[in-house]
């Protein structure tokens, strides 16, 4: 049994993109590059893997994706074919695999391009995800450190760039040494069934995030964050008044006409470097989360009534630049 540590690099729509959608899938993330390195049962190094992707929807980087990684469009436009690249891939990672990841996003964005370009799924082998292990046998809090985090946790030494998919995959595998992976994969094993599943997690039908957006104000007028397809039929949906939630969160409650309610959750945060990101959840709603959502409604009207005057003008100037999105 061999470990690949995978790690990809994905482009995003930039303000005036528009995505192609195929086969139920909208190219929100496409594949621009794909780092991987494959590890004996005893960790050993026993070879690397990657390639640069040429794409087929985003054609243009994202200035901000393009900043942080330094893949540029002529690198991209010189690339290879999505297709090529995963047929490389599987050759690269042979027969008796499992693939380990810092996150959840990398397998989910990978298989959502292998059905855009009508690829198969289903060798898609387990896949399990470091973050957890590293917080497990650390006695960490458990949440999602960054792997920048766990290098210094560490204390490895970074001589190359992070935000590349074969740098990163390579100080992945570094923090793999320092833990004990049959261990670790045997409790992912298991943790579902030891945790307490509340109402509120066990509608989540698509968990997605949406990274190196510029400006706060352009989070509202990208129909993929705010107004996203039915995730059950791809159809457009039908959208309510967005309710707000304190300055950080925002509840969209939509409507199928094919597969009935859904509740959009967005949670905002910034980053260091005065970008901002957003997590969207898309949860299933009906009688047993809707008195949830509900009392989150409430919680707003409390947060609204105690906030400044100024966070209540930028929570006003927001909801307008949703309704006129939305319109």
């Amino acid at each position: 049994m061999n470990y690949i540590v995978l790690d990809m690099e994905w482009n995003q729509p930039g303000y005036a993109d528009t995505a192609l959608c195929r086969n139920g899938v909208c190219m929100k993330n496409e594949i621009i590059q794909i780092g991987a390195v494959k590890l004996a049962e005893d960790k050993q190094k026993t070879g690397v893997f990657e390639c640069i992707i040429k794409p087929v929807s985003l054609t243009s980087m994202n200035r901000m994706i393009k900043q942080l990684t330094g893949i540029t469009d002529e690198m991209i436009d010189k690339g290879e074919s999505f297709e090529n690249a995963i047929e490389r891939f599987r050759s690269f990672c042979g027969d008796e695999y499992v693939i380990l990841i810092w996150g959840y996003d990398d397998i989910r964005i990978l298989k959502s391009n292998l059905m855009f370009h009508g690829l198969d799924t289903s060798w898609l082998p387990a896949s399990y995800n470091l973050q957890m292990i590293f917080a497990q046998q650390t006695n960490l809090e458990k949440r999602q450190y960054s792997l920048s985090f766990a290098l210094e946790h560490f204390e490895i030494e970074t001589s190359e760039k992070l935000h590349d998919a074969l740098n990163d995959a390579e100080y992945t595998a570094m923090v793999c040494e320092r833990l004990n992976l049959e261990e670790g994969i045997s409790n992912l094993k298991y943790l579902p069934s030891n945790e307490t599943t509340n109402t509120k997690n066990s509608s989540v039908l698509i968990k997605r995030k949406f990274r190196y957006i510029r400006r706060r104000d352009d989070i509202w007028q990208n129909g993929f964050i705010v107004r996203p397809v039915c995730p059950c039929c791809g159809q457009k949906m039908n959208y309510e008044k967005p309710k707000r939630i304190g300055l950080w969160r925002i509840n969209i409650e939509s409507h199928c006409e094919k597969d009935g309610d859904f509740m959009v959750v967005l949670k905002i945060s910034e980053t260091p470097q005065g970008t901002f990101s957003v997590n969207q959840q898309i949860h299933l709603l009906d009688e047993s989360n809707r008195d949830y959502f509900e009392g989150k409604k409430t919680k707003r009207h409390v947060r609204k009534r105690s906030s400044s005057r100024g966070k209540n003008k930028q929570i006003s100037d927001e909801e307008k630049g949703l309704e006129e999105g939305k319109s």
